[in-house]
């Protein structure tokens, strides 16, 4: 069996972006409560974020004035002599960041029965793939024009004349929508790989072995010349190349028609995403220092149980992941760094060790011939291994402006998602196709994101050199994983079909999630890089959070033949 395959498509989101004006967030740091030295003017800013609905949202009023006041004469502009344009120079537009990804994919595949109860499978697959990154102007918000420069780039006096300048291959200076701005790059993927797999059947046992070898090639293709680093930022960089390996196997033993057991491992490695491949893929085409493959093993072993009246399933898992990288970016004007000014950083962590571990247990018994109870239960411990190592960079220099930070991140919890989570549900199917569900959940022990930069020592240590009293309020504010709320939900769907003429089915789902509205859940957060590391005030910088939707619904009506 051979297939070919290809995909095109575009996937954007908008933002804010400003120029020579402050941040217009309503939640930026400097406009909070907890940035105010001052006790009674931090009171005084809490009472008025709380009294006024509008300084809790985005000024977009203020966008159009500040851009309809922002008059200028732009001599020999966009670098044509005696070119002078007058006109409204926004300092607020709206950006499209795009990430357009186009792939083609090609697979083979030969199975090879040896007998009624064996085959042999294998494949070769390959698959190139270019993800195209850019912004582009959306919306001037009343101006007439955006000029394309980096503000971190124009405040750093240490930086060549012309290093604000994004691209300087162009001389177009005056943006309007649809122009590209900021950063303009491919990353392209290059991946072989061969697989095979024996399988087979008896009375007693199902099994397989399969094994996987592949080759993965990364680089980045710059389209724009950037002014900080013109020498090494347009066209192709060096080609990073990860031979990777697989290998599965599973058994299952039938200990009759009712009762099975099933047990299944793997190991393998997997070439790091191209997204954490560079060390700021915005402005230049260097690799992160000894990138690698990660390594992924695991293993579950899973009781099933199945009648006419009750089913179920108890399993146990272990997954480990060795040498992840990832890339954390984040503005810095809070003296982390020896270099002076306001930077945009790349945090670079590497050597991201996690294990997740827990039971899994789903039940369905049938109370009639209609109605059904069902539960599921999952317990788990998903935590960090090791000690990172942390990178920081700086997109406006070359050099790791700090070096090998070590990161105490062993037995720190993996924050996104609850390690503790439980389901119980009825299920009503009636005559004429016609079903209701009702779903109670639980969610817990979900933790945030913590930053690695407040769990090392440069975050407890004071100006003199010693060390925040260990285990005092203040060395637990600052090291503490913050775990979130857990939370009950509780969800109703209804389903009814009708058959029509014979040959058609038209079926309709109406379906009420978070039925009882509870609007005051979170679903995680994470800590902000930024950190007061000289007034050592964990709250100057406040935690975010994400909090859930209260109740939503969905309709849809389906017709089938």
């Amino acid at each position: 069996t051979n297939s070919v395959s290809y995909k095109n498509g575009r996937n954007g989101g908008t933002r804010i972006e400003f120029f020579n004006a402050a941040n217009p967030a309503p939640d930026y740091y400097r406009d909070l409560p907890s940035f105010q030295d001052n006790p009674a003017l931090a009171d005084q800013v809490a009472a008025a974020i709380r009294n006024d609905v509008s300084l809790r949202q985005v000024n977009w009023d203020g966008f159009y004035i500040a851009n309809a006041l922002g008059t200028e004469t732009i001599e020999n502009a966009d670098g044509i002599e005696g070119n002078t344009v007058t006109g409204k120079r926004s300092q607020f537009i709206l950006e499209d960041q795009h990430f357009d990804p186009s792939s083609f994919d090609y697979q083979s595949t030969l199975t090879l029965p040896i007998s009624e109860d064996i085959s042999i499978q294998g494949g070769l697959t390959y698959r190139t793939q270019t993800n195209k990154n850019y912004k582009v102007v959306d919306d001037l918000l009343g101006g007439d024009f955006y000029i394309d420069l980096d503000r971190f780039a124009l405040g750093d006096l240490d930086l060549i004349a012309g290093s604000e300048i994004n691209n300087l291959n162009s001389t177009k200076q005056l943006l309007g929508i649809g122009d590209t701005l900021g950063y303009n790059y491919n990353t392209e993927i290059r991946k072989a790989g061969a697989w095979w797999q024996f399988q087979g059947t008896t009375k007693k046992f199902d099994y397989f072995f399969s094994s996987s070898v592949s080759n993965t090639t990364l680089w980045r293709d710059g389209i724009f010349r950037n002014g900080k680093f013109p020498n090494s930022s347009f066209g192709p960089s060096e080609k990073a190349s990860f031979t990777n390996y697989g290998v599965k196997a599973g058994l299952t033993y039938k200990i009759d028609g009712r009762n099975y057991i099933y047990l299944n491992g793997m190991s393998m490695t997997r070439a790091p995403f191209a997204r954490n491949a560079f060390i700021s893929a915005r402005t230049r085409n260097e690799f992160i220092p000894d990138l690698q493959s990660e390594k992924l093993y695991g293993g579950e072993l899973t009781y099933l149980y199945r009648s006419p009246e009750l089913k179920f399933k108890l399993s146990a898992y272990l997954n480990e992941v060795k040498d992840r990288v990832e890339i954390l970016n984040f503005f810095i004007d809070d003296g982390i760094t020896s270099a002076q000014g306001q930077f945009f950083g790349n945090y670079v962590i590497s050597n991201i060790d996690q294990r997740h571990l827990g039971i899994e247990f789903a039940a369905e018994k049938k109370l009639t011939s209609s109605l059904a109870v069902n539960a599921a239960l999952n317990l788990g411990q998903y935590f960090y291994t090791d000690r990172f190592v942390g990178n920081l960079a700086v997109d406006n220099r070359a050099e790791i402006v700090i070096a090998d930070q070590v990161v105490y991140s062993k037995n720190f919890f993996v924050d996104g998602t609850p390690q503790q989570a439980a389901k119980v549900g009825l299920a009503y199917r009636g005559k004429k196709f016609f079903s209701v569900f009702l779903d109670v959940s639980y969610m817990g022990n979900s933790y945030i994101d913590f930053s690695p930069l407040r769990r090392s020592t440069d975050a407890i240590t004071n100006a003199d050199g010693s060390f925040v009293e260990r285990d005092s309020e203040l060395w637990n504010s600052i090291i503490h994983q913050e775990k979130v709320e857990s939370f009950v939900l509780v969800d109703l769907s209804v389903r009814k079909s009708w058959k029509l003429m014979n040959k058609y089915f038209l079926i309709a789902n109406i379906g009420i999630n978070n039925l009882l509205d509870n609007q005051n859940y979170r679903t995680g957060g994470y800590e902000q890089l930024r950190f007061d590391f000289s007034g050592k005030d964990p709250e100057r910088f406040p935690r975010r959070y994400y909090y859930g939707l209260g109740l939503t619904y969905f309709a849809n009506v389906t017709v089938r033949w």
